[in-house]
């Protein structure tokens, strides 16, 4: 009898497969009857897992920035923000075991030129210091780089939930701050 190449993998999966279905009947219960998992559970388990849509609302606050920058200067601007939602945004330390940072939230930034202009997406991010529940506020700092030409601009900021979506896509307003560089 002459094995073929394919045969290997299909006894693997049919094995596999019996394994699974021997062991549910053994605990009483049967493929179609397997119970989802608690959501508190699913929620702790490793992976991207998305919010409710009433998880992702923000009210934006107080922003700080010097003002006007001078060309090519990085300086510090101050973002205040408030979990308007009823669930609780994980940081990067709870959102992921191995904090690679997969379902965390992050405040997440860009700089335009000014009059609504579109760009490159946002590709510089915060980490939350703690979880933040929902009613408290937190206050991050994120380091901008005024460009090297004078001119008008804007910050865009905007709260992501990694590898999940971003809050303006759920309806949240992205905050849009002038930048006068001179």
């Amino acid at each position: 009898m002459t094995s073929s190449p394919h045969r290997g993998p299909v006894l693997s999966f049919a094995l596999l497969a019996a394994v699974v279905l021997l062991s549910l009947a053994a605990c009483g219960q049967s493929a179609e009857k397997v119970e989802p998992a608690p959501a508190a559970q699913v929620a702790a388990a490793p992976g991207p897992h998305a919010m409710p849509e009433s998880g992702y609302k923000v009210e934006w606050g107080k922003v700080e920035i010097p003002t006007p920058v001078p060309a090519g200067k990085t300086v510090p601007v101050q973002v205040t923000f408030k979990n308007a939602s009823d669930q609780v945004w994980a940081d990067r330390a709870t959102g992921d075991p191995g904090q690679s940072g997969i379902n965390a939230i992050r405040l997440a930034w860009r700089l335009l030129p000014a009059a609504g202009a579109h760009g490159e997406g946002y590709s510089e991010r915060v980490d939350l210091p703690q979880p933040l529940a929902p009613g408290q506020s937190a206050t991050l700092t994120v380091e901008v780089k005024a460009p090297d030409r004078s001119g008008d601009y804007e910050i865009q900021l905007d709260l992501v939930h990694e590898t999940i979506t971003w809050f303006e896509w759920k309806g949240a307003p992205k905050l849009v701050v002038k930048l006068k560089v001179t």
